[in-house]
């Protein structure tokens, strides 16, 4: 039984196996002296012991899957919401901000201000230099947006190709 039960327990580092050992001796040891307890008995109990670490150590490795998992589905919930390029949000990511943004706007009676640019000939560039070079200029464009923006609630999108929205309020 205590076999199977070591059988279910997940990988265990050189810390948490010696925790366990020194656990399941003192617990024994204290089991012993306290209900004066026979080899059986501690037998027994040793096995119960071994079964409930068993058990709590497969619901903590699930738990700590499932977290992993949770932050991974986040991570990549915020990805698709980003331009793996320039780091801006993308159409998608734009329109959730500016869509939440709105609502404030409105409420405040704020002026809002959308704003477009579009690098001109940008197919002509990548077709003259090389996507490379035209990754590298619509990197260095997102780069001078960023540092035009002069607050932290303008909204900054690139759309696609050379083209950028910016939110202003």
């Amino acid at each position: 039984v205590l076999a199977g039960a070591l059988f279910l327990i997940p990988a265990m580092d050189l810390s948490e196996q010696i925790y366990y050992d020194v656990l399941l001796v003192l617990y024994t040891v204290f089991a012993s002296i306290k209900f004066h307890a026979s080899g059986n008995e501690i037998f027994n109990m040793a096995i119960t012991v071994g079964m409930l670490f068993a058990m709590s150590r497969v619901l903590y490795v699930r738990l700590v899957e499932r977290l992993t998992l949770k932050e991974h589905e986040r991570v990549e919930k915020d990805n698709e919401l980003i331009d793996s390029m320039t780091g801006l949000l993308n159409r998608k990511g734009f329109e959730r901000r500016a869509y939440a943004a709105m609502p404030e706007c409105i409420g405040k009676k704020h002026r809002v201000s959308i704003v477009m640019i579009d690098i001109d000939e940008m197919n002509r560039y990548n077709d003259s230099y090389g996507p490379e070079r035209g990754d590298e200029c619509i990197r260095v464009v997102s780069e001078l947006v960023k540092q035009a923006a002069l607050r932290n609630t303008e909204v900054i999108c690139r759309q696609n190709g050379g083209r950028f929205i910016l939110f202003v309020e």
